[in-house]
Formats: structure tokens, sequence, C-alpha cells
């Protein structure tokens, strides 16, 4: 019979026992409660800060690097979707050149002239679309309720 310290990594799968409360235990870090080891939490989280944008894809890739991911068989296939997207991240982003700024014949800023219309208040909505005849303090959720 399973006990109530049986756990199941939320990544991999495997069974491990933690409990947060009992000495037995309290050397371990809080998130054993959801992984058996540091390599599928490190995993899980770089996947999170790759979904959530905290973390550059290439700074993902550095990190996913230094992971052992030779059970990731073992992994649910949204998981290795974005371990394969990690992965085939480029290693350091590609240098691009500024293209040199030239002159385009045509308008120059001189000859363009832009007028600004303010209209001093927005125009009101006709009279006959208002429904005066609304009452508000019927739905008021300042009553007292009985």
């Amino acid at each position: 019979m399973p006990s109530r310290f049986d756990k199941i990594c939320v990544l991999c799968g495997n069974h491990h026992k933690y409990c947060g409360n009992c000495d037995d235990y309290k050397h371990l870090e809080p998130w054993h409660e959801n992984f058996d080891n540091d390599n599928c939490h490190t995993i899980f989280n770089v996947i999170m800060d790759y979904r959530t944008g905290t973390r550059t894809p290439v700074e993902c890739k550095k990190i996913m690097d230094g992971c052992d991911l030779s059970y990731r068989d073992r992994f649910s296939e949204g998981m290795n979707a974005f371990i394969t997207a990690i992965l085939s991240e480029n290693a350091e982003p590609e240098a691009t050149e500024k293209p040199e700024a030239t002159e385009e014949p045509g308008v120059t800023e001189e000859e363009v002239e832009t007028e600004v219309k303010v209209e001093d208040k927005p125009e009101e909505a006709p009279a006959e679309k208002v429904n005066k005849s609304y009452d508000y303090k019927k739905f008021s959720s300042n009553k007292k309720r009985k």
C-alpha cells in the first residue's frame, strides 16, 4: 500500500519519498515534493522560463546543455517538444550589421508639414440613444440584504 510519503516526479514519473513535515526529510529542499532530483527540477524550471520568456532562448539552451537528458523518453510529449525547441536555438545570437543610412529621394523633413486638429470636447451621444429612465438605484450593491 502506498504511503503518504510516496511522490511521483512531475517530469520523469519516477517514484520517490518525501515529507515536508518529517524530520527524516528536513535536509531536502521543498521542491522534492514534485521532483525526484535536481536534474528534473532544473529541466522543468528552464522549460517554464522558456515558455514565459523569463530567460532568453539562448540562456535556456546553455542551461539545458548542462542537464542530463538520457532519460528523456520518460518525459511527456509536451515537455519533449519544448526541450527540442530549446536545443534547436542558436548557441549565440547572430551579429547583424546595420545598413548604412542613406538619404531617400523624395520628401525631406522640411517639406513635411503635419496638421493636428484638437477638438475641445468629445462628441456627445444623441439624446434618443440615452436611456434616462433606467433606475440605477434598483441594482445598487449598497442595499441591505435580508
